[in-house]
Parts: C-alpha cells; sequence; structure tokens
C-alpha cells in the first residue's frame, strides 16, 4: 500500500509541473483548456484510489454517541498547510475554509460519520450592489462540480481564482457574538449558555485596486461560528461602509452558498414529485416568518436550488436541488451611509448524522437549546378570561397560591394594549405590580395579522390586484405605515410604563408583500418583506433585552420569541372531555418532534370554547375533576405549557389541591420534564392501550430521564402493564445500574440489559390519569 501511495504522490506532482508549463508556454489555448480538464480528472482518479485504499479504517462508531453521553466537545480553530488554510472542528463536525481560495469553504464533514457534504468550490458570500453581482473570494471553475479533493486545490488556487471577486484582506479569531442581549427573568434550561460557547473566525473582504465599479469604501465582513458541544455552525454576513464620501445601496446579500452533495439519483423529475433536497443538512436563517415549523417558516430565506455548473450529475435536466442559498430572496434596497454598516440575517447550519427522526428531534433540540436558549423558558400561564381589576386580582392570587407563573389577558377579555391613556397605563402599572409581589408575572394579548383596519392606506396592498386582502391571513396591516410604526411603538410604551412580563403577539407578521412605497423604510414590493420582517424581528429583539417572554403563533425563535403553538384544531375543543384529552396528547406526541416541550403551548378551555356545551366544557371545575386531572397530566408530563383559558384555577378546596399538587410535582421535577422527548422510546396516544412519553436528559447531575404513563380512558379501573424503556438517550450503557423511583415504594435498582433496556411493570391507580418513573444513576 505505501508504494501505491507514494507513486500516487509522485504522479500528482508530475500532473502540477506539466500543468504549469502548459500554462506558461504559448501553446493554443483551447489545447491548455483540455489539458487543464485532463489534469484534473487524472488527479481525481488518483486521489479517488487513494482515498479507497484508507477508507476501511473509517468508523462511525469509533467515538461516543454525543446524544447518549455528557462528554464536552469544545470547538477549536486550527491553521493547516502553511497557513493556506483554517479548519474549525469540535470533533462533531468541521468546516476547511481555504485562504488561497479567497475565504472559500472547500470542506463541510460530519466527523461522526465521516460524510463529506460539499462537493465544489463557492463564494464566501454574494451580494449585489446597484444591479452588479460581487462575489466575496471564490474561483470561476469548480473542478467538475462533483467532489472537491485537497490534492487539487493548490493547483485551483494558481489558475482559476475570480479576478473580479473581493479580496480577502483579513482574518479575526474570536469567540461568538452575542446576537440578542437575554435578560432572564424566569426559569430556564440550567445548561442554557449565553452568548453560546464556541469560536468565530472572520474574514474580511475589500475591493480591488483599480475597480471604479465598486465604492471603494466597501467592505464586507464574514463571520463563520462553530458551538461548543452541538453540530452547528453559525454564519453572518455584515457590510461596512468605511468611505467618507458617499453611501452606497445593497440590493442583496447571500449569507451562505453551499455546493452541497445530491442525496439522490434521480434521472429525471415529474409532474407533481418533488425532487428530494439533502437530508443531512438542516438550515434555518433569522430569516423565518409565517410558519410554525421551521421548514415553512424558512421559505423566504433558505433555498435548495438546481446548479448548471454541476455538469456530472444523473437529473438530464441539471435540476437536482443541491445548491445551497441562503439569504431574502427579494431585495433589501438598503442604503448604507458613511461609516455605517449593514448586518444581513444569520444562517445556520445543522449537521444530522442520521435520517432518523429522534435522533434528529434531539440534535435540533440541543442546538436551539444553544442558538435560541429563551426558547427553554416555559412559565406555567394562565389565560385569564376578564380583565376587570377583580378579575384579574382573584386570578393573581390563586396563581401564586398553586404555583402559576404568569398570569396572561386572554384575547376577548377586554384587556387593550393599544390603549395609551395615562389611566390605562397607570391602571395595569398598578396591576403588574401587585402580581409582581405576589411573585407572579403579568401579559396581555395583542392582535397583528389578520387584522383590518379602519384606513385602507394602513393595510398591505396586494402586488397582483393592487388592493388590500387576499394575503395570508385574509388583510394585514403595513408595518411601514404610519399605524404600523405607531404599533410597534405603543406595545414598547405599554410595556416600560406598566412592567409588563409577557405579550401573546397574535398573527405576527408572515411575509405578506406590501406594492405601496412608505417612504423612507420601504420603496414598494421588492424590499416589503424585507423592511416588515425587521421592523418584526427588531421588536422580539428588544422583548428580549427586557426580559419580556413572548407567545408568537410562528417561527421566531431566532430573533427572540419564546413559543409558538404545539399545533391543534381550535374546533376540537368544542368535543366531548374525553375526545379532548386524547387529542392533546397526540398533538403534544406530534408537536415534540420539531419542538422541545418548551417552544410550544397546548390549551385547556376551561369554559366553553368553539361550542360543544356541557359536555365539552370543565366549569364547573369540581365537577369535573377528573377530566381537569387528565388535562393537567397530558400537559406537565410532557413538560409543556398550556393556556388554561378561564375566570379561575380553582373554585374549591379540593379543586385548589388537586391544581397544587400536579404543579408541585411538576417543579420538582421540573429539569427533566422540560428535557427532550426520545419519540422511538414514547408510545404516541390512540385510545386502546396505555401510551407514553420518556424524557432523556443525560447531561443531568440528578435525574437522567422520567417516565410518564396514560391510561388509554378516563373509565377509574387500575392498569397494570409491562413496558420496555430504552435508556440510551439517558446514557446508560449495558450492564450498567439504574435506580428507578415511582410514586408508591421504595427506590430500586435494576441492570440495564446489553440493548440498554429495562422492564417494568406499570401500574396506575384506580382513579388516576397517568404514572410516573423516574430514572437515575445510583450514587
Amino acid at each position: 500500500m505505501f508504494v501505491r501511495r507514494a507513486r500516487c504522490r509522485s504522479s500528482a506532482r508530475f500532473l502540477i509541473e506539466l500543468l504549469i508549463r502548459l500554462r506558461v508556454s504559448n501553446m493554443d489555448h483551447a489545447f491548455s483548456q483540455c489539458a487543464r480538464s485532463i489534469f484534473a480528472v487524472l488527479v481525481a482518479t488518483i486521489v479517488g484510489a487513494r482515498s479507497q485504499s484508507t477508507q476501511s479504517s473509517f468508523s462511525p462508531h469509533d467515538r461516543p454517541d454525543w446524544l447518549a453521553g455528557n462528554a464536552r466537545w469544545p470547538a477549536r480553530i486550527d491553521t493547516v498547510e502553511g497557513a493556506r488554510a483554517l479548519v474549525i472542528s469540535n470533533g462533531l463536525v468541521s468546516r476547511r475554509i481555504d485562504l488561497a481560495l479567497g475565504g472559500s469553504t472547500t470542506a463541510l464533514d460530519d466527523s461522526r460519520t465521516h460524510a463529506s457534504h460539499v462537493r465544489a468550490v463557492c463564494p464566501a458570500a454574494r451580494l449585489r450592489i446597484a444591479g452588479r453581482d460581487l462575489r466575496c473570494g471564490g474561483v470561476i471553475a469548480r473542478g467538475g462540480s462533483a467532489s472537491l479533493d485537497r490534492a487539487f486545490l493548490p493547483a485551483l488556487a494558481e489558475l482559476a481564482v475570480d479576478p473580479e471577486a473581493l479580496v480577502l484582506t483579513a482574518v479575526e479569531h474570536g469567540t461568538p457574538r452575542e446576537r440578542i442581549p437575554w435578560k432572564r427573568t424566569r426559569h430556564a434550561s440550567k445548561f442554557a449558555v449565553w452568548p453560546p460557547r464556541g469560536v468565530r473566525v472572520t474574514l474580511t473582504f475589500a475591493t480591488r485596486d483599480g475597480d471604479r465599479d465598486i465604492p471603494a469604501g466597501l467592505r464586507v465582513d464574514v463571520d463563520y461560528e462553530l458551538y461548543d458541544d452541538v453540530p452547528v455552525f453559525g454564519k453572518r454576513v455584515r457590510i461596512r461602509n468605511t468611505g467618507r464620501a458617499s453611501s452606497f445601496v445593497i440590493d442583496r446579500i447571500s449569507t451562505e452558498e453551499l455546493a452541497v452533495v445530491p442525496d439522490a439519483s434521480w434521472v429525471e423529475a415529474r409532474e407533481g414529485v418533488p425532487l428530494p433536497v439533502p437530508a443531512r443538512l438542516h438550515v434555518e436563517s433569522e430569516y423565518a416568518m409565517g410558519g410554525m415549523s421551521p421548514t415553512n417558516a424558512n421559505r423566504f430565506g433558505v433555498r435548495w436550488l438546481p446548479d448548471p455548473a454541476f455538469e456530472t450529475q444523473v437529473d438530464y435536466l441539471r435540476k437536482t436541488p443541491c445548491l445551497l442559498e441562503v439569504g431574502p430572496e427579494k431585495d433589501m434596497l438598503r442604503v448604507v451611509e458613511p461609516g455605517a454598516s449593514l448586518t444581513a440575517p444569520m444562517a445556520f447550519t445543522v449537521v444530522l448524522d442520521s435520517e432518523d427522526r429522534t435522533r434528529r428531534s434531539l440534535t435540533m433540540a440541543r442546538a436551539y437549546e444553544v442558538l435560541a436558549p429563551w426558547s427553554t423558558e416555559n412559565p406555567l400561564m394562565m389565560h385569564v378570561r376578564h380583565a376587570d381589576d377583580a378579575s384579574v386580582s382573584s386570578a393573581i392570587e390563586q396563581a401564586h397560591d398553586v404555583g402559576f407563573e404568569l398570569v396572561l389577558l386572554t384575547f376577548g377579555s377586554g384587556f387593550d394594549i393599544e390603549d395609551r391613556s395615562t389611566a390605562n397605563l397607570q391602571r395595569w402599572k398598578r396591576l403588574a405590580d401587585r402580581a409582581h409581589e405576589r411573585g407572579v408575572q403579568l401579559g396581555g394579548y395583542t392582535l397583528l395579522s389578520s387584522r383590518k383596519l379602519a384606513r385602507e392606506e394602513d393595510l398591505c396592498v396586494h402586488p397582483e390586484t393592487g388592493k388590500p386582502g387576499g394575503q395570508t391571513h385574509g388583510y394585514c396591516p403595513a408595518l411601514a405605515s404610519k399605524w404600523g410604526l405607531a404599533y410597534f411603538e405603543t406595545l414598547r410604551r405599554f410595556v416600560d410604563a406598566t412592567g409588563f412580563d409577557a405579550i401573546e403577539h397574535d398573527g405576527p407578521y408572515p411575509g405578506d408583500l406590501d406594492a405601496t412605497s412608505r417612504p423612507p423604510l420601504q420603496h414598494g414590493a421588492s424590499d416589503s418583506r424585507y423592511v416588515q420582517w425587521t421592523l418584526s424581528a427588531d421588536f422580539y429583539r428588544w422583548c428580549r433585552t427586557r426580559g419580556v417572554y413572548v407567545n408568537a403563533p410562528d417561527w421566531y425563535f431566532l430573533v427572540g420569541a419564546s413559543k409558538t403553538g404545539m399545533g391543534y384544531r381550535e374546533t376540537n375543543w368544542s368535543l366531548e372531555r374525553s375526545r379532548q384529552v386524547l387529542h392533546a396528547r397526540q398533538n403534544i406526541y406530534d408537536g415534540t418532534i420539531l419542538k422541545r416541550p418548551s417552544m410550544g403551548w397546548m390549551f385547556v378551555p376551561l369554559t366553553e370554547y368553539h361550542g360543544g356545551g356541557a359536555a365539552a366544557t370543565v366549569e364547573p371545575l369540581s365537577e369535573h375533576l377528573d377530566h381537569y386531572a387528565a388535562m393537567l397530566a397530558a400537559n406537565l408530563g410532557a413538560g409543556v405549557q398550556a393556556c388554561y383559558r378561564g375566570p379561575r384555577l380553582y373554585d374549591t378546596p379540593k379543586t385548589r389541591e388537586l391544581v397544587r399538587s400536579y404543579v408541585q410535582w411538576f417543579l420538582e421535577y421540573r429539569d427533566i420534564l422540560e428535557a427532550p422527548i426520545v419519540h422511538e422510546a414514547s408510545r404516541r396516544a390512540d385510545g386502546r392501550d396505555i401510551d407514553w412519553l420518556l424524557h432523556a436528559e443525560p447531561r443531568s447531575p440528578t435525574t437522567q430521564a422520567m417516565l410518564c404513563v396514560y391510561r388509554p380512558g378516563q373509565e377509574g379501573v387500575a392498569v397494570v402493564r409491562n413496558v420496555v424503556v430504552d435508556l440510551r438517550y439517558a446514557g446508560f450503557g449495558p450492564g450498567d445500574l439504574v435506580e428507578v423511583l415511582t410514586p408508591i415504594g421504595e427506590p430500586r435498582r435494576l441492570e440495564v440489559d446489553a440493548k440498554r433496556r429495562v422492564t417494568l411493570q406499570i401500574e396506575i391507580a384506580q382513579g388516576e390519569p397517568m404514572t410516573w418513573v423516574a430514572f437515575r444513576r445510583p450514587g
């Protein structure tokens, strides 16, 4: 094998020397181009053979499972190949940035599976100024666009560096920047650290000497971040105007562009059957809106495009979606004045080591703990039904009494956050102060999208009809209008004046276009989406700096929101109570596949909601304690907070004790109950037999797993079943001892079997809706 490798290296050197001679000779240009192509093919063949000879030493099982233990994976920066390149890595993933190629990414690898995700060279960033596309570094040729081999990179840098690209002028090492100041005013994950730990590399690009078509003061800073302990890269682009005389307009910015290895080799596309996009890279942008799932919300900022330069792809029309582009898809049209700067929405790439649904879910739970730790805030909240002083004061007292942490003035309560009168502000400050004295936070509801304003000029105008209406939610206020600007200012003024702790922002800006010119912020439809998203994002960031909790039925987590809907159909709450319980547990199981338990709210309508009459209603609470207990158990056992909407949390001492007992149990085990749910080790509710949820947190110093088991219906008979519990994601291995704790009896120890499982006999006592089992390391 040594002889074979030596021959490969010798052949590569010979070919490089030959190509250099061809380049400096006066031979025909066409022949020179042909020689270069032959060179690329030969080098790829030689190095490919070398790679095959060493591939057998790779194993995806040569390191501990990062999701099933408490090992640390610190990020680092290495300078390699005589300072020609940088590698940022953390033992889980790595990214190679070739400085000799103008700062281009030439490798993005999964260190766990040894998978390579980049197949060709792309620029570090791309922007458009006055209609001209500018690349930050990069090369013209991509070496075939099917794969990148390091043996080819020196020749590529020599021959094909883009002469029109912005030039790399500086490299700085540092730590991740704080995107938003996070004021912590409530319980959050003890593993949440802000700003994130990790490393950062900043590349600075400038104009080439003599290029008079580009503003001389243009500077572009590209931040690459990698975070400790998670397979997540962050990327930020900032445009600076270092000139003294003139401004310039940025049309668009692409923060990320990667030529990605395709997932599948489909020969052709067929109508109604979308071509698959790469599944091992999950990409999100701060520029997300108009959806309660990351895929829907990121449709305006994350695009998988065909790559025409990928000439050897299997699809004959070259439409394989394998070119990743991240950035606003429409114009930004932002003026950058001398001495000012503009930062584009940040992009995040999560490298998944499997297409398994559970591993993907657990990976994203860790990612959001790092990227948006405020999403681990999870206050127990009551939605009080009436906004008069007596009702609010009573709700505050009851919340304090049973352990609820937030009282929120719900929709339809009569609460008006837009009343700017001094009397209104003083009244709500008095009530907020009263809540704070009792250790309770106070918040309120406000409606934005789906709202038809009295003045049509304050509404978004549909570009196709030239009229308001026909938007995502019917009508949408124009946020760049005088009304829109005044609306956000009113919310800020209210929070500052009253000390409110939470806002439920119903119908956040969903991404609707507005065809109206609204100077000085908005030119028209082309930049309206970016302008309106910016106004929304700035408000949520402002809330985060004040410690204001934001409920918003949209995926605004990366810019400051804390919670979105778990996912349910509102009219289902008009069904009979037993069916509401079943739907709730199904909704929670499904919703937590994409979200941590703390990231989605559920609903418990204590009073009638969408009809249904007495059969659908919990009030009077004392007459339906079995249902109330089942709803408390379903939500708190999942680590999920619901909107308990009604005039009160209890009506009798017995009801009070019921609520208090569940809340006290939740608070005792809060850390593990708010931990991610292991779906492959859980059973979705179907009403035919017991169902259960398994929470796991291998990093916990106390309880590493919690199993919550539910009876199939509300009948009161005892239920006994054997359940096999998979504890691998709780950090237990074959032969380990685990301490098992239940609501009754003394703790006992069991041995974990070869498949990392234990078998338990589960008993749900007569009259109880659920039971639980905690798992701990002995000692």
